[in-house]
């Protein structure tokens, strides 16, 4: 958290040809990513800040993509209260005052 914004975080993607790396940085209510609430597009920067989201639970995922087109996405999970992996995204909770309860754990 950085003042009234969430700041998110992660690891550079690498091209072996030096191409510039868009990432695609998106938060959502559900893991499947049905309600998008920001959605964010950078070139060759690995983090980003968006207005603070009230509490709740949130998924949030970055793919990177190189000039050529070629995707990844992280390697990072959710997994379910069924035991489900749910692969490319990671999670967080968001408490009545703006603090972060829970993140990603793997």
């Amino acid at each position: 958290m950085v003042g009234e914004n969430l700041r998110f975080d992660w690891g550079e993607a690498y091209d072996f040809n030096a191409q510039d790396i868009t990432y695609h940085l998106q938060l959502s209510q559900d893991w499947d990513f049905k309600t998008i609430l920001a959605d964010q597009v950078l070139i060759n920067a690995n983090r980003a800040e968006i207005p603070m989201p009230g509490p709740g639970t949130y998924f949030w995922r970055v793919i990177a993509t190189n000039e050529n087109g070629k995707s990844v996405q992280a390697y990072d999970y959710y997994l379910d209260v069924d035991s489900q992996y749910h692969f490319g995204l990671k999670y967080l909770q968001i408490g009545p005052n703006g603090e972060i309860i829970e993140r990603q754990r793997n």
